[in-house]
C-alpha cells in the first residue's frame, strides 16, 4: 500500500484491507501517523522520514495541500485558498526551491494591474477615488487623517496600540492583560461605535467583527508583517504565486514520501491501544501508531472522537470552542472589457454583503475574472443559500454597484471555506480571552498524542505558521521516541 498506488487512484477498500492486515499482524506497523496532508502535516512527514521513521498520512479528502488549494478549471490556475506567498517565508521558499518550483507574480506587465486605485461604496454612495473620500460627508476621521481609508486607519492605530517588543510576545502571560476584545481597545482609543463599525466591522481581516475578536491577534499579526520584511527574500517577487499554480508545493512534498499517503479517508475515532494510538475511520479502517500528529484544524479536530485518558479537559474545551475567521468567495468569468464603458478602479471595497470586489488576471496576463471576497458576518447570509443561488444574488448586486458589469460577467466558481467541514473557515480566530486561555495548551503534546496546524504556530501565520507547526511538532516526535 504505497503512496503512488493511491495518487494513481487504488480504490479505498482495497487499501482498507491491507491497513488492517498489517494493523493486526505489528501493534506498531508506523511510528507515526500524521491526520492531515496540508503544509504541516506534509512538513512533518517529511522531517520525521528524514529521521528514519515510519510514517502514515491520512487525509480526508481527494487531495493534498489542506487550505492551500489551486482549481485548474478557471483560467491561470486560480488561487482558492493559500493565496499568495511572501518572500520572508524561509521555510516554505526552501521547499520551493528544493523542487525547483517558479514564483510569479500574476499581471504584472500589464498595465490594468498597475492601477491600485480603490473605489469605496458606502450606505448605497459611490466614493471612486481617494480625493472624494477625503471630502466626503461620511469621513469622520480627524482633518489631518481624512486620507486614509477606513482599513488603513485601523491599521495605523492598531500599529499606534502595538505593546510587543517580540513577535512571539502575543501568547506571553505577561501580555495578557491586552486579551481584550478589539472594539473595547478601539473604544479606549477614543473611537466611537459608528467610527469602530467603519473601520473594524466592515469586511474584517480576522473574526466576525470588533466585539468577537482579540486586539491581540491583530497586534501578532501586525508584528508579524513588520518581522516578514525583515526576512525578505531579495531573489524573490515581495509576493508571488507558483508558476502552474501554488498547490504544486504540497504536492511535490507528498510525492517525496516513502511512506504511506491515504486519501479520501476520514478519521472519527482516536484512542489509547496497547502503550500507542489506534486511529479508526469512518470506513471501519483501524491503524495502529506509535504516536499520532493531528495537523488538521480545531474545526475538524472537533469532530473526532477522542478517547480518555488521551486527552484532557482543558484541551477539549479549546477544540470546541475556539473559532475560525470565515470567507466566501465567488469568481464571475469577464464576458467583455467593462472597464472601458466606466473607467472605475478595479478593485472596490463595499459595506454590502459582497464585500470586497478584485479584478483578476488569467494566464495570458489580461483580466479574466472579477473575484468577491465575502469575510465576517456576512458570510452567514450567504451560507444561507445554495452555491447557485449565492452567485446569482451576489451577480444581482455588482450590477447594482456596477452596471457597466451588466451582461459582462457570468459565474464560474463559488466556494466557502466555513461549509468545508474539513476546513471550517480560513485561519484561527481567537475570540477576547481566548489566547490568554488557550493559546499557551493547544500545541501542548500529550504523548503519544502531537499537534500541529497553523493553530498551534507561535511565530509565523498562515501558509509559514503551518510549515513551522510542522517542523515543531517533529521535532516534539523525534524528542518522545528517542
Amino acid at each position: 500500500m504505497k503512496r503512488r498506488d493511491f495518487i494513481l487512484g487504488a480504490s479505498t477498500v482495497a487499501a482498507t484491507s491491507i491497513i488492517n492486515r498489517s494493523s493486526f499482524g505489528n501493534n506498531y506497523p508506523y511510528d507515526v501517523a500524521i491526520i492531515g496532508a496540508g503544509l504541516s502535516g506534509l512538513n512533518a512527514a517529511r522531517i520525521l522520514e528524514d529521521q528514519g521513521l515510519k510514517i502514515i498520512v491520512i487525509e480526508a479528502n481527494g487531495r493534498v495541500g489542506g487550505k492551500l488549494l489551486t482549481t485548474k478549471s478557471l483560467d491561470g490556475n486560480q488561487e482558492i485558498g493559500g493565496t499568495s506567498i511572501g518572500s520572508g517565508y524561509e521555510r516554505l521558499i526552501k521547499v520551493i526551491d528544493k523542487y525547483k518550483l517558479k514564483p510569479y507574480s500574476p499581471g504584472k506587465n500589464n498595465p490594468y494591474f498597475g492601477n491600485r486605485a480603490i473605489a469605496m461604496h458606502l450606505n448605497n454612495t459611490l466614493i471612486s477615488t481617494r480625493d472624494n473620500w477625503e471630502k466626503s460627508k461620511q469621513n469622520p476621521f480627524p482633518s489631518n487623517l481624512k486620507r486614509q481609508y477606513p482599513w488603513e486607519r485601523l491599521r495605523y492605530i492598531v500599529n499606534d496600540l502595538n505593546p510587543l517588543s517580540e513577535t512571539t510576545d502575543w501568547y506571553n502571560p505577561l501580555y495578557s492583560k491586552y486579551d481584550i476584545s478589539l472594539h473595547k481597545a478601539l473604544q479606549g482609543y477614543g473611537l466611537k461605535d459608528d467610527e469602530i463599525r467603519l473601520i473594524a466591522g466592515i469586511n474584517p481581516s480576522h473574526g466576525n467583527g470588533a466585539k468577537d475578536i482579540s486586539i491581540l491577534q491583530y497586534f501578532f499579526s501586525s508584528s508579524w508583517v513588520s518581522d516578514q520584511g525583515k526576512k525578505m527574500d531579495k531573489s524573490k517577487p515581495g509576493v508571488f504565486q507558483i508558476l502552474g499554480g501554488n498547490s504544486l508545493i504540497p504536492q511535490h512534498m507528498a510525492a517525496s514520501l516513502k511512506g504511506d499517503l491515504i486519501l479520501n479517508t476520514k478519521i472519527n475515532n482516536l484512542k489509547s491501544y496497547n502503550q500507542g494510538v489506534r486511529l479508526s475511520s469512518e470506513s471501519g479502517m483501524k491503524i495502529d501508531a506509535k504516536t499520532v500528529i493531528t495537523s488538521i484544524p480545531l474545526t475538524a479536530l472537533s469532530n473526532i472522537e477522542i478517547e480518555t485518558p488521551i486527552i484532557d479537559h482543558d484541551r477539549l474545551t479549546a477544540i470546541n470552542n475556539v473559532g475560525y475567521s470565515k470567507v466566501y468567495l465567488i469568481y464571475f468569468k469577464i464576458l467583455r472589457p467593462f472597464w472601458e464603458y466606466d473607467e472605475l478602479p478595479l478593485t472596490y471595497w463595499t459595506d454590502t454583503h459582497i464585500g470586497r470586489i478584485f479584478t483578476v488576471p488569467g494566464g495570458d496576463s489580461n483580466p479574466a475574472y472579477i473575484k468577491t471576497w465575502t469575510t465576517g458576518s456576512n458570510t452567514a447570509f450567504l451560507d444561507k443559500m445554495s452555491p447557485s443561488q449565492t452567485a446569482e444574488y451576489i451577480l444581482k448586486q455588482l450590477i447594482l454597484l456596477r452596471p457597466s458589469l451588466k451582461n459582462a460577467i457570468e459565474p464560474a466558481l463559488s466556494w466557502s471555506w466555513q461549509n468545508q467541514t474539513t476546513a471550517g473557515g480560513t485561519y484561527v480566530a481567537w475570540q477576547p480571552g481566548e489566547i490568554k486561555q488557550f493559546a499557551n495548551i493547544v500545541a501542548k503534546p500529550i504523548p503519544p498524542l502531537f499537534f500541529a496546524g497553523e493553530y498551534t504556530a507561535k511565530t509565523d501565520r498562515g501558509m509559514e505558521g503551518a510549515m513551522e507547526s510542522g517542523e515543531r511538532a517533529a521535532a516534539e516526535v523525534i524528542n518522545y521516541l528517542g
